[in-house]
């Protein structure tokens, strides 16, 4: 009987130790979770903020080929009023 008792008492202190690991384990994974989920967070505003600056530097460049194109009609027309005249 004595030998029973040293058995399940063992079998308790390693059920606990086991549980304890078990618990640390959990711990430490909700903790890194978190962390991932903070820089996926984190990783896509930063993708939000560079669509939204290339969205920004297309429409300048749009902007940009504009002017140029009415800078070279606005030449255009006056050399060739000029030729004509």
């Amino acid at each position: 009987m004595g030998e029973l008792e040293t058995s399940l008492t063992k079998a308790k202190e390693d059920y606990k130790k086991s549980l304890k690991s078990a618990e640390r384990r959990v711990k430490d994974l909700e903790a890194k979770l978190h962390k991932e989920g903070r820089e996926s967070s984190e990783t896509g505003l930063l993708t939000q903020r560079l669509a939204q600056d290339l969205e920004d530097e297309r429409e300048q460049h749009q902007r940009d080929l504009a002017e140029r194109d009415y800078t070279i009609d606005q030449t255009r027309n006056k050399y060739q009023g000029a030729r004509f005249s």
